[in-house]
């Protein structure tokens, strides 16, 4: 995968939560849901897909990749990285969307912006294994090919983000 070294947490300190405190949810109570309510899906109705229907794929076709095809890489080819390389890591270093790490600063997973309201989630493979919806309130909400809903994105500054997992699990980070 081609990195930048700007937006590589090996390289850089500015990305890595482990070395910057303000992107760190253990170290930083507004970007911690355990402590901060507001971006708790779980205590707040409204970034709750379960309980918000604008943000549920399986009662909004808006967002739902398998019943819009303008986000569903499979039958649109400028948001699938085996068929654009300009989105694919592995032939661009400055693709459009997000590189994802987990807590070992390891390159796991990497993101197709597909619209304004849904990222396309892929694996280092290249294959298609989820998608993230808007929630409303700058973060994301993750489901996996099944429409399961499986975390949430926290906006952690400069467009990047913490993945948790339920229930408020601090699992991977975007740079």
């Amino acid at each position: 995968m081609r990195i930048p070294s700007s937006r590589d947490p090996r390289r850089s300190s500015s990305v890595d939560p482990h070395r910057s405190l303000s992107i760190d949810p253990r170290r930083s109570s507004s970007i911690d849901p355990r402590r901060s309510s507001s971006i708790d899906p779980r205590r707040s109705s409204s970034i709750d897909p379960s309980r918000s229907s604008s943000i549920d794929p399986r009662r909004s076709s808006s967002i739902d990749p398998f019943r819009s095809s303008s986000i569903d890489p499979t039958r649109s080819s400028s948001i699938d990285p085996n068929r654009s390389s300009s989105k694919d890591p592995f032939r661009s270093s400055d693709i459009p969307g997000h590189y994802v790490f987990n807590l070992e600063r390891e390159p796991v997973l990497f993101t197709v912006p597909a619209n304004d309201r849904v990222t396309l989630i892929f694996d280092l493979q290249r294959a298609w294994v989820g998608f993230a919806v808007a929630n409303g309130h700058g973060g994301y909400n993750q489901f996996d090919l099944e429409k399961g809903w499986v975390g949430f994105w926290v906006p952690s500054g400069r467009g990047n983000y913490n993945i948790f997992a339920h229930p408020s699990e601090w699992v991977a980070f975007t740079t």
